[in-house]
């Protein structure tokens, strides 16, 4: 299927953009859940023998994954131990390249802004982002529609805070 679209039919193209939109939508859903603190959801996001890979760890399935966010975030979401920390994930030039009807790799850009401070009223000040990598993803096509089996976050840039 990774062809030019212009020498693909009606029906191919369709398939290829809907499963485009699919992929990428994984891409912003995960980020908005991890910020959310909505780390079962984040989780959901992938196969159940899914695999998320991140500083050097590899967390396989839902419960690993959803468990990696709760040890590395859990205190930005309002909880006792840093009630006033804050977390933005910024995910940008996603790339989805359609494998066949039921594969598909993906890049796409992520930055991470962090607030680490004492509790502050209204906007957090920051001096920039924390990190910026890469997200390299491989998606497969499931009974329950695309998911993510395989997600690696490779950081490039680190800023204050990270």
């Amino acid at each position: 299927m990774r062809q030019a679209r212009a020498d693909v039919g009606g029906t191919q193209i369709e398939a290829i953009i809907a499963a485009e939109r699919a992929c990428s939508r994984l891409c912003l859903e995960f980020t908005r859940s991890v910020d959310t603190g909505a780390y079962e959801a984040a989780a959901a996001l992938f196969t159940e023998d899914g695999e998320f890979t991140r500083r050097g760890s590899t967390f396989r399935g839902h419960e690993a994954i959803a468990r990696s966010f709760d040890e590395i975030l859990g205190g930005w979401h309002g909880r006792a131990r840093n009630p006033s920390w804050r977390v933005r994930h910024l995910c940008t030039n996603i790339m989805i390249d359609v494998v066949s009807p039921t594969e598909a790799t993906g890049v796409s850009y992520y930055t991470i802004y962090l607030y680490k401070g004492p509790d502050v009223a209204g906007l957090a000040t920051i001096s920039g982002p924390g990190l910026i990598g890469d997200y390299v993803d491989r998606f497969v096509r499931t009974g329950d529609g695309w998911r993510i089996s395989r997600r690696e976050a490779r950081s490039l840039l680190a800023g204050p805070g990270a």
